[in-house]
């Protein structure tokens, strides 16, 4: 058939005549025919890269480009000729141009596992081997089998080593397919997974290799340094001695058995493996470091300075030893030493902030004050939330009198840091200290004005100008902080100071004793309008449940040998009846000496608010509100965690909410002021509370709750008095079965050897007189609620001092005597009523005042200490008739 009948069958034979010559190595032969070929079919595009290869083949380079270019210009996206072009560029070693022709191929044909490892080639020669690293892993993912086991192998290592974690996971885990039985693909895997903290996985990659390859000590070591990570710790020594029964010679595996026998603090073993290590490697300071470690750690000091010396003998940079060895030092007493090694440590690693306070301690205890206020100065100045250290520090002087160093290290302190405003408010409080009144106000002031919502700096200012007579600054300052934390107590004694000094003595009391501030100040510095004080039964934006009314107690006269109290000359008393209040959308407020209950239209429910509740409603500096999309129980009260207040304040409430029918599980939060205590623990727990519906007001003060539950049961407030209902309460589901039907017969002295106020000075005396009566002295804080009922009401006689021990009559039998012994300062008549609506006896003694302070100061009159006089109390108690039992 004629040539010009079939030319495109012409040009094929032709171009297979020359790939054939090509294989062959004829490539002069090859490109005659690639030539014949072109005259034939000049469009003819395989030719042209065949004619470029055999070029390329003939070592002629240019030539070669030219084909390729000429091919490239008729067919531009031609993937495999871009590459062929690269590889002439790379033997010409001109690498931009070889990188832009393999980029060019991979962006017409991606995927291409051999263009990737010319990559690599390019990549090394241009310096850029993190571009390297990443073209042979492409080339590794797309055709791991194209390179011996080995080399992908390594590559993995290779990642590794560079962080590259990921991409060594990947690589490893397309080994495992291609390759699953082969030890070393699992191996590497573990290890990526190990620096990856996926101990799991990595585990059951260790576990693998070594069912594939159990004679590999590597690989027990590996999965057993992963057991530790899990705290695996019997499973991980059982694979360190498997390592180390395979290659006893290798001594990092005896350091690592050391330090899993360490956590297991199986001393004995670990020291041996510690020997172990050493004997094969003296040289690594590891081994040293853990046996001193041991040492300390047992008590064994002087041993443990030895290992750390030997340590430190082979690595003497290491910062660490030399400040562990200090704190060995430390432990002897060897101080001038230990401070020599913290300074070592400090020479090393001059920035690390947790070095310094060791050394400032050692410095303190050496009454080194320069250098220590340098030290700890340094110690916050690389890391501000040391600036406590300071402050100790500051204690520390103060606890010396070394007040004026103490102030300096204050000023040292606000060189570095002059906003820290705490530390204003300190230096104020030593300046204070020091009556440098002008010192101590610009200080606070300095303080307010860093940080303008601190309660402490207002009062402590307000101080301040107490001390200088200005009053009405002080009050001003002092009704600023009470706004901002109503329960700071000591501004109420202040304030109680300020009232005394206007000659307003009965304000000034009653401040002082109850926190109560006078109305005329709360009209003053509060600006509450007059209609939103409103009473719960008044208000149209609550509902309003009565539960109790109100009634009047006739009382049995109380009994003494001297004259009679004025307090205690009264024969009938009242209590207030007992409600409970729902609001839709209410806020609250608790604290120590606070409670409010404000409706949603602002309105200050004063019947069932505690303390000075105008303070929560006028201010707007009081914390955020807490917002609860649910039913809330409102029982925090003025006091509501002390013994007494909780008992008949706080937990009636829960009763009046039963009472009222509605469904305690019902309610998604209780609020108490507080659940610190273990009888507010085990009472709430026997009145079916469960702890995670508590919210302690001390935590979350101001709640807005989507529906309030607010009962009022007693509150103790406005000259009302305990009523019998909540005595019943208390006794039903406090009392434990098996005391109900106990023998009274027992003589118990309250002792308030743990109260800070109203103690009886002359206890010693008074106890060996009561000796003779069988009487038994108990603390009752070291009673569970349940041991306290039971004890009372065994007894048949119960004598305290006032306190809120002796709320616990109420579980007394009908009958026992109470003997009450008071300060003449403070008379209260509380459990006069309880002892009468409980059926008890009661008897009291007025004490003698030890401090005769009341002329100076009327405000401390309920915190003033007692002497009993001796006579009168045994008088007293032959009136009673008590005997012996």
């Amino acid at each position: 058939m004629p040539l010009s009948d079939t030319p495109e069958k012409t040009v094929l034979d032709l171009h297979e005549e020359a790939s054939r010559h090509i294989a062959q190595q004829q490539f002069d032969e090859a490109v005659a025919v690639c030539e014949q070929a072109l005259k034939l079919q000049p469009r003819f595009l395989p030719t042209y890269s065949t004619l470029g290869l055999a070029k390329q083949l003939q070592g002629k380079l240019d030539e070669a480009k030219f084909w390729y270019t000429k091919a490239l210009n008729l067919k531009p996206d031609w993937a495999e000729v871009h590459a062929n072009l690269g590889t002439v560029y790379v033997q010409q070693q001109q690498w931009r141009d070889a990188l832009q022709s393999y980029q060019t191929a991979l962006h017409f044909k991606p995927n291409q596992a051999i263009i990737y490892q010319s990559l690599y080639t390019v990549f090394i020669n241009l310096n850029q081997p993190e571009e390297a690293t990443n073209a042979w892993y492409q080339a590794l993912i797309l055709e791991p089998q194209s390179v011996a086991p080995q080399d992908y192998i390594d590559f993995g290592k290779t990642l590794i080593e560079k962080g590259k974690l990921e991409p060594a996971i990947e690589l490893y885990r397309k080994g495992v397919e291609i390759y699953p039985s082969l030890p070393q693909s699992h191996y590497g895997l573990a290890e990526a997974l190990s620096r990856k903290q996926q101990w799991e996985e990595a585990i059951a990659a260790y576990n693998q290799a070594i069912i594939l390859n159990p004679n590999s000590n590597l690989f027990y070591q590996g999965l057993a340094d992963a057991l530790v990570q899990q705290k695996n710790y019997e499973q991980a020594i059982a694979n360190y001695q498997k390592a180390i029964e395979l290659s006893p010679d290798f001594s990092w595996t005896y350091h690592q058995l050391g330090n899993a026998l360490s956590e297991q603090e199986r001393w004995e073993e670990a020291t041996v493996a510690y020997y172990q290590g050493i004997g094969l490697n003296p040289k690594f300071f590891g081994s040293y470091y853990k046996l001193g470690e041991i040492c300390s750690k047992t008590g064994k000091h002087e041993e443990a300075i030895n290992w750390y010396r030997q340590a430190l003998e082979i690595n003497p940079d290491s910062f660490w030893l030399h400040f562990t060895l200090g704190n060995a030092l430390c432990e002897t007493q060897e101080f001038d030493e230990a401070l020599t090694e913290y300074y070592q440590a400090i020479e090393f690693e001059p920035n690390t902030d947790w070095l310094y306070p060791p050394l400032g301690k050692v410095l303190t205890n050496q009454k080194q004050w320069e250098q220590a206020i340098k030290v700890y100065c340094k110690a916050v100045e690389l890391n501000c939330n040391n600036l406590w250290l300071l402050d100790q520090l500051a204690e520390t002087l103060i606890e010396q009198q070394e007040i004026e160093t103490a102030i300096s290290v204050y000023q040292e302190c606000l060189k570095i840091n002059p906003k820290a405003d705490i530390v204003h408010y300190n230096l104020g409080n030593l300046y204070k200290s020091q009556s440098q009144w002008e010192e101590a106000i610009a200080s606070y002031q300095n303080a307010i004005n860093i940080n303008p919502k601190i309660a402490e700096y207002y009062a402590g200012l307000g101080e301040i100008w107490l001390k200088k007579q200005e009053l009405d600054l002080a009050m001003s300052y002092l009704m600023d902080a009470l706004k901002m934390k109503p329960d700071l107590i000591p501004v109420y004694e202040n304030i109680a100071q300020i009232l005394q000094h206007q000659g307003r003595n009965e304000e000034a009391v009653k401040c002082f004793n109850y926190k109560d501030l006078p109305p005329s100040l709360l009209e003053q510095y509060c600006f509450v309008n007059p209609e939103q004080l409103i009473t719960s039964d008044f208000s149209s934006n609550v509902t309003y449940i009565p539960v109790y009314p109100g009634s009047e107690i006739s009382l049995n006269p109380s009994k003494t040998v001297a004259q009679f109290h004025p307090g205690f000359i009264f024969s009938q008393a009242t209590t207030r009846n007992a409600f409970i209040v729902k609001l839709d959308q209410g806020r609250v407020w608790g604290d120590s000496a606070t409670s409010a209950v404000i409706t949603a239209h602002n309105e200050l429910l004063t019947d069932i608010s505690t303390g000075s509740a105008e303070l929560v409603l006028s201010s707007r500096k009081l914390p955020p509100i807490h917002h609860i999309n649910g039913t809330v129980a409102f029982l925090s009260v003025r006091w509501g965690g002390a013994f007494f207040h909780w008992m008949y304040d706080v937990l009636p409430g829960i009763h009046l909410m039963e009472k009222s029918g509605i469904d305690l599980n019902s309610i998604d939060y209780f609020v108490f002021n507080n659940y610190d205590f273990s009888y507010q623990k085990e009472t709430l727990e026997l009145l079916g509370i469960p702890e995670h519906k508590i919210i302690r007001s001390i935590d979350k003060p101001y709640i807005q709750a989507k529906k309030l539950i607010v009962p009022a049961p007693n509150l103790f407030q406005n000259d009302t008095t305990t009523p019998e209902w909540i005595c019943n309460f208390i006794k039903q589901k406090l009392l434990p079965e098996t005391a109900k039907n106990k023998t009274a017969n027992r003589h118990i002295y309250i002792n308030r050897k743990n109260a800070i106020s109203r103690n009886v000075v002359n206890q010693d005396e008074l106890m060996k007189q009561l000796e003779s009566l069988n009487f038994e002295s108990v603390v009752l804080e070291s009673l569970t609620i349940s041991e306290q009922a039971e004890l009372m009401a065994s007894a048949s006689v119960v004598l305290a001092p006032h306190g809120a021990g002796l709320s616990n009559i109420v579980f007394c039998q009908p009958g026992t005597k109470i003997i009450e012994l008071f300060a003449p300062t403070y008379v209260p008549p509380c459990y006069r009523i309880i002892s009468n609506i409980c059926g008890l006896e009661h008897y009291y003694l007025i004490g003698e005042l030890v401090e005769n302070t009341m002329d100076e100061d009327l405000t401390h009159s309920g915190l003033l200490n007692m002497r009993i006089n001796i006579d009168d109390l045994m008088s007293l108690l032959e009136l009673a008739e008590i005997t012996v039992t």
